[in-house]
């Protein structure tokens, strides 16, 4: 039982490591410009 407790813990931590790091990649390090030809003065 107890290895099994282990192994949850650890799985865990992992996705919870993981996942942060993974979200972090999909998203560009700098701001996006977006050209709006319809807004004001446009």
């Amino acid at each position: 039982m107890k290895r099994i407790a282990r192994l949850f813990w650890l799985c865990t931590l992992f996705l919870v490591w993981v996942f942060p790091v993974a979200a972090a990649e999909k998203y560009p390090d700098r701001p996006i410009d977006f050209i709006c030809t319809w807004g004001v003065g446009g």
